[in-house]
């Protein structure tokens, strides 16, 4: 899905952040001009399997990691996720929205998902896990 220097490259610049900042880093560079909002979430996964497979990330609520297998933790993400509003014009039909279109969304539309990520909606937190054995909770 990307290539393993992009999965480093995103892993250091999310480690240690919200889960948001994991998710908003979550493309392939260069961007296919048609990448969207879709594409982003399935990066998004996929590095949430990735991380938590080579120990780097566990999933975590309310001070306790979440149960069940790793497929089981993002697919709670995967029912709850929203789309933002952003994504539905006034007659309600989703539109797609690519990189070009989510650099000219405003800071209110942006901060959407932001707020979802550190609410009580959210699924989980991202507990960070370091070599030394540190445990950073988000």
């Amino acid at each position: 899905m990307l290539s393993e220097n992009r999965y480093k490259e995103i892993w250091e610049v999310s480690e240690g952040y919200f889960l948001e900042v994991l998710f908003a880093n979550s493309c392939p560079d260069p961007k296919p001009i048609n990448f969207n909002f879709e594409d982003r979430k399935e990066i998004f996964f996929w590095m949430l399997k990735k991380l938590m497979k080579e120990g780097h990330l566990k999933l975590g609520k309310n001070g306790k990691f979440l149960d069940g297998t790793i497929e089981e933790q993002i697919n709670l993400f995967r029912k709850t996720l929203p789309t933002p509003k952003y994504h539905y014009p006034i007659e309600e039909s989703p539109v797609e929205i690519t990189d070009e279109v989510w650099s000219q969304l405003t800071r209110q539309d942006t901060a959407e998902m932001y707020f979802w990520f550190v609410s009580e909606e959210c699924p989980a937190v991202a507990v960070w896990v370091y070599a030394n054995g540190y445990l950073e909770w988000t």
